[in-house]
């Protein structure tokens, strides 16, 4: 009669079953992914009228560093201006240097702008992150003390699969001192 192989499998537990198909559900979508959205989109319509936004700067931006400082660019335009072409062939970059530093004056304040708008938004994002995280670990807590009551008996599934996502990272113990060469402890 042939052998049968039969192999088990670990069986979980029936808090761990529930927890697992209990995942928590998105919200459809909230006023700020409509608002992040929406200044996404503005962004966007933005850098599609900043002339050179999209353009191929990954060689140049590596190479890129200020040789001359903006008044020293401010002087050479008036120049420019003032007294013309200084050559025939210079017209290109002479062009060039005063759409560039145009370009500068107007772009640098909005730049401004924009990285305090950046560096407040991180700013709120790491706290709202920080509060939400307080606010489950409440929740959390309250679904434990309630779950200890057997007329909530269906807060344990939940408790359960909250305490497995909470896992905290254990910290590394510093790891004991290797001998010195040789082999030899000194006492």
């Amino acid at each position: 009669m042939p052998q049968e192989n039969v192999f088990s499998q670990p069986q979980e537990t029936p808090a761990a079953q529930a927890a697992d198909t209990q995942e928590p559900k998105p919200p459809t979508v909230t006023i700020f992914q409509e608002q992040a959205a929406k200044a996404s989109k503005v962004l966007d319509d933005l850098t599609a009228e900043i002339p050179g936004y999209h353009d191929d700067l990954s060689i140049e931006g590596l190479l890129a560093r200020r040789v001359a400082p903006p008044e020293f660019v401010d002087r050479a335009v008036s120049v420019i201006e003032n007294v013309g072409p200084l050559s025939p062939d210079d017209v290109n970059y002479v062009t060039d240097t005063r759409t560039d530093q145009q370009f500068n004056e107007a772009f640098k304040p909005f730049l401004k702008q924009v990285l305090g708008f950046a560096d407040r938004l991180g700013l709120m994002t790491r706290v709202k992150d920080a509060r939400a995280g307080r606010g489950a670990l409440r929740i959390y807590h309250m679904a434990k003390r309630l779950a200890k009551n057997p007329n909530n008996a269906q807060l344990l599934v939940h408790v359960e699969g909250l305490r497995l996502s909470i896992r905290r990272r254990k910290s590394k113990r510093a790891a004991p001192a290797s001998p010195k060469k040789g082999g030899a402890i000194a006492a």
